[in-house]
């Protein structure tokens, strides 16, 4: 039995024609309770006629190695109906398409001996199955345009499309428009897909982008269904938008354009740090991505460099170029790499993004080890504001349960800092060789791999880059130290106008402290696998709140903090004079009207909220009404849309009195539960919680492409 296609235009997985999905009161193990939650209900039949019934809680997505297992090793017979693969010259060539457009590869690697050794060795009667790279090359190009009527055919039953989109030079300099679509489907699962990355030629203007986005819309057949399009803050995508609701009326500029949140969060940023003489340099490298972990990979030092050179507009007064300065003398040299990175062995046991463990060094005290990042499920994790804090916490969030408030929100305690680093050229050790034996000797454990990071540069082009740039700085300020006291004993004298002073690492420290809310909302909103324009406001507000406490506890930041305050202002005022944020966050089970209780205008958000919803709920009553010409039904037409006003009214008081719930329930889980319980409020979901709050699916596409010169479609 073969896979049938899902939403994501992906084959289904074999198991699912095995289970069904529905809810079943299963036990609770962290509340002791039992709960009605949505499950996978195996349906095979035994041999003794009745059906097998075993429950497994129902995972969104990748959810079915567990069902697998059961089938496997309870059900041998469901084996034999599992989709037959056979070996054949058409079966290798798509399978070989497909592993190159997935990762990234050249046609040519399958004329190469190594890759032919390969399958020779998992086959040796592959031979007369291979095939050249020009014919695997015209199977891919011919794949796409299959693919692209296959996604026109998928959007097809879509009702509500968003959009991202935004533009991109590649390294060969050409200009591309990535457009991505996203919307959810009947079982309240968020999809997205690459629509179209289209070359764009002459002028980037908003009139000339927005004719590739028409075409592309036209092409597809999406013009009745565009809701709203999120792309960055620039001016020729307000021109791009007026442009577009010329051509489609359903579209408003004013509203259902939206400015990408994380491009506001880096504006933002770059404001407060030019108060302290930060400027956004044109030469500066690409970093790995924010969320980019290191891996086995002893040394990550991100990206090559285009240029490393001193920098002529460098300030010595500047702590933020001068830390740039240290970073370009390390990395440009590979002598200055190997050494920083014998200093950082010397100095660390191991090492992750955002905490690092020394090691014990003789004679030396105990290293800074900088702040933890840790996100939540929820966007902005404890930037969230808390909407209803005298309620605790729960330790677990179940979809039965429903009725948990959201809990306070955690303040985390920063790390305690080091006074100062007092004579380090006295203090630490004075041989890179004895630094790694006297680890050696005082470890109780056996030496393990080290996993360690190199210093990184800020990119005119990437978010947060400055704060990675930093926070890597200081998370490895011991080897920093010990690396600038080996280039002054080798009779360098290169970093003395450059390395910091110990008051000066405690200003690195606190612009981090600064900066750090503005680079975990980012991170967080800028994942795509749950819906985050609901989180926007309340991120606004708790960002602000955040930053003016830090600002309290450091007055020398007051400055920095203002203007970073006054730029997330203005764009908190843009956002909330649309009305698709309010919406969109009142339908968030988790912050409902709670929020915007203390605005002046409540009582008109509510009634924007209703007349909002009274829109669908006519929707609906037309798809679903039977028409007539008896005259008859006029009266009980009148008396069916009184009631239904009614029963609308209900709906809603009923949803917004109900407690707000959990911050680990997922939204889109909620509506899955609650869509048939409230029809209205669980339509407008479907339309609204799609909305990405960032245009980072669309930059994503370009990370993951950058040396495809040949387009192809990607989805998720």
């Amino acid at each position: 039995m073969a896979g049938q296609l899902n939403a994501t235009g992906r084959k289904s997985s074999w198991v699912r024609n095995f289970f069904r999905v529905e809810h079943r009161l299963c036990l609770d193990k962290s509340t002791g309770t039992e709960n009605n939650i949505l499950s996978d209900v195996c349906c095979v039949i035994l041999d003794t006629g009745v059906e097998c019934g075993k429950i497994y809680k129902h995972v969104l997505r990748n959810g079915t190695k567990s069902l697998q297992n059961h089938l496997i090793t309870k059900h041998d017979s469901v084996q034999a109906i599992r989709e037959e693969i056979v070996l054949n010259k058409e079966s290798l060539k798509d399978a070989i398409a497909k592993l190159i457009v997935a990762q990234n590869l050249s046609f040519t690697i399958v004329e190469s001996e190594f890759f032919i050794d390969l399958l020779n060795l998992c086959n040796p009667h592959v031979d007369s199955l291979l095939v050249k790279a020009d014919s695997l090359s015209d199977l891919v190009l011919k794949q796409f345009w299959i693919s692209r009527l296959k996604i026109k055919e998928l959007l097809s039953s879509v009702q509500f499309i968003n959009f991202t989109c935004d533009l991109w030079t590649s390294p060969n300099a050409k200009a591309i428009l990535g457009i991505t679509a996203h919307w959810i489907d009947n079982e309240f699962d968020l999809k997205e897909i690459l629509l179209d990355a289209v070359e764009v030629k002459g002028a980037h203007s908003g009139v000339n982008i927005a004719s590739y986005l028409l075409t592309a819309l036209e092409e597809f057949s999406l013009n009745d269904k565009l809701f709203c399009i999120t792309g960055d803050n620039a001016s020729n995508n307000r021109t791009m938008a007026q442009e577009i609701e010329r051509h489609i009326s359903s579209f408003k500029e004013d509203g259902n354009l939206l400015g990408c949140t994380g491009h506001v969060f880096n504006l933002a940023a770059v404001a407060g740090l030019k108060v302290i003489g930060y400027a956004v340099r044109d030469n500066l490298v690409t970093i790995e991505e924010s969320e980019e972990r290191d891996t086995e990979v002893d040394f990550n030092w991100g990206e090559e460099v285009e240029d490393e050179t001193s920098d002529e507009n460098f300030d010595p007064a500047s702590i933020i170029d001068r830390v740039r300065e240290f970073c370009k003398f390390v990395r440009c040299s590979p002598q200055r790499r190997n050494l920083f990175e014998d200093c950082v062995k010397a100095c660390y046991s191991s090492l992750s993004f955002h905490s690092l463990n020394p090691a014990p060094i003789a004679s030396t005290s105990q290293p800074d080890q900088g702040q933890t990042s840790t996100h939540g499920k929820r966007p902005a994790g404890d930037l969230l504001i808390n909407t209803n804090s005298d309620k605790p916490a729960r330790k677990s969030a179940k979809l039965d349960s429903l009725a948990a408030s959201t809990p306070k929100s955690g303040k985390t305690n920063p790390n305690e800092k080091q006074k100062g680093r007092g004579r380090p050229r006295k203090s630490l050790p004075c041989a890179i060789s004895d630094d790694i034996n006297n680890l050696e000797k005082n470890s109780t454990q056996p030496r393990q791999r080290v996993k360690a990071m190199g210093l990184l540069l800020d990119v005119k082009t990437r978010w947060n880059s400055a704060y990675l740039m930093l926070q890597r700085f200081y998370d490895l300020k011991n080897a920093v130290i010990l690396f600038s006291n080996r280039i002054l004993e080798s009779g360098d004298h290169s970093l003395e106008n450059i390395e910091l002073k110990d008051f000066e690492w405690e200003q690195v420290n606190q612009i981090l402290e600064l900066l750090k809310p503005l680079y975990a909302a980012t991170v967080t909103l800028s994942k795509s696998k749950f819906p985050s324009l609901s989180t926007t406001l309340p991120v606004y507000m708790g960002m602000i709140k955040e930053i003016k406490s830090t600002s309290n506890r450091n007055p020398s930041l007051s400055a920095t903090a203002s203007a970073i305050i006054e730029k997330l202002e203005e764009y908190y005022r843009q956002a909330e004079n649309k009305q698709v944020y309010i919406i969109t966050s009142i339908l968030d089970p988790g912050i409902k009207l709670q929020f915007f209780k203390r605005e002046s205008n409540f009582r008109l958000i509510k009634k924007m909220f209703f007349d909002e919803a009274e829109k669908y709920n006519k929707h609906q009553e037309a798809e679903s009404n039977i028409t007539s010409e008896s005259e008859d039904w006029l009266l009980l037409d009148l008396i069916f849309q009184r009631k239904t006003a009614e029963n609308l009214e209900s709906e809603i008081k009923s949803y917004l009195q109900e407690p707000t719930e959990d911050k680990n329930i997922q939204p889109l889980e909620y509506w899955l539960l609650k869509k048939d319980i409230y029809p209205t409020l669980g339509f407008m979901a479907k339309k609204f919680l799609a909305v990405p709050s960032t245009s980072s699916p669309a930059e994503r596409a370009f990370s993951s492409g950058r040396s495809i010169s040949l387009l192809y479609d990607h989805t998720r």
